[in-house]
């Protein structure tokens, strides 16, 4: 899926790229637990802490270099703006819809920065991606830049503005991981205001602290190999989420627990803000999962993303 709009050369004359061309990778995540405990209203005053796990569902974006100088239109959320650039043109695009509640906007911001900073380690284009969001004035927390920067399995811990990163192989976890879609309308922006203002006036600040216990208590069982307690885990997550804000469920998710957990799944809850998007489920029997949710809600096959951003070749 090309999100840019504007990636079709033949458009403006038959301009021919010049120079090296960059392309770039960065890998979605699904968050275990401790999702919402990264946002600044909460880090700064307490500890935040999250477990998350990248997946190889992928942002992927290009720069190219021209002989001269590129006008075009381009699509935008207000209409089609006349867009210029001085024969440097950045496209992306994405494995998977937008809203998913997988982290695709942070892997963005993360494919963003490896293109116009390519030299930078990944924990600087983490920052530089975090520093991105906030220029753009989107309010968020920072775990999704980290795990699109770095890969893997990580336990990551928040306060004020230092991050505490500590990369854990939870990759056993991908033979009973089930992430479907529900692709019920999701209202992540709604949510996440009224959220960030109960953290910020104090009446959600309980509920937050609950869930920054949630992850290294998790990490325990995973590194136990415990599937029955990471997911009685998750569970609680999944409770503690819920009371947030009541639009973080609706029929269409329950519906989908009640199927999940009449087929096996001892633990689930829905990634990112919740509302739609996709659900993570743990199984011991991820072919009976599957089959049950077939014609209910789309699979995302998926497994752990070691590499974090990376160039790739075209």
């Amino acid at each position: 899926m090309n999100c840019c709009g504007y990636n079709n050369l033949k458009k403006e004359g038959g301009v021919k790229p010049m120079g090296k061309v960059l392309s770039v990778r960065a890998p979605m995540r699904v968050d275990l637990a401790g999702a919402w405990t990264d946002v600044p209203p909460f880090a700064f005053r307490e500890r935040g802490a999250v477990l998350n796990l990248s997946i190889d569902s992928y942002v992927f974006g290009k720069r190219q270099e021209y002989d001269k100088l590129l006008s075009r239109y381009v699509s935008g959320p207000s209409g089609k703006h006349r867009m210029s650039s001085n024969g440097i043109n950045i496209s992306y695009w994405t494995d998977l819809p937008t809203g998913t509640g997988l982290g695709s906007s942070g892997a963005l911001n993360v494919v963003l920065a490896k293109l116009v900073n390519p030299k930078l380690d990944k924990v600087e284009l983490a920052e530089k991606a975090i520093e991105l969001a906030r220029v753009w004035g989107v309010q968020g927390g920072k775990q999704d830049e980290y795990a699109a920067a770095l890969g893997g399995g990580n336990l990551l811990f928040f306060r004020e503005d230092e991050t505490e990163i500590n990369p854990v192989d939870i990759s056993w976890l991908d033979q009973h991981l089930v992430v479907c879609y529900t692709q019920s309308t999701r209202e992540g922006g709604k949510i996440h205001e009224r959220v960030w203002s109960g953290i910020e006036d104090g009446r959600l600040m309980g509920l937050m602290r609950e869930l920054a216990q949630v992850p290294e208590t998790m990490l325990e069982r995973i590194k136990a190999h415990d599937l029955a307690g990471t997911g009685t885990l998750m569970k609680a997550n999944w409770e503690i989420q819920k009371r947030l804000d009541e639009h973080v469920t609706n029929d269409v998710i329950e519906g989908l627990f009640k199927i999940a957990y009449d087929n096996g799944a001892c633990g689930g809850k829905a990634c990112g803000a919740g509302g739609g998007g996709c659900i993570v489920f743990l199984t011991e029997d991820r072919h009976r999962l599957t089959d049950a949710l077939h014609g209910r809600a789309p699979v995302i096959d998926c497994k752990t993303d070691r590499d974090g951003v990376i160039e790739i070749k075209d």
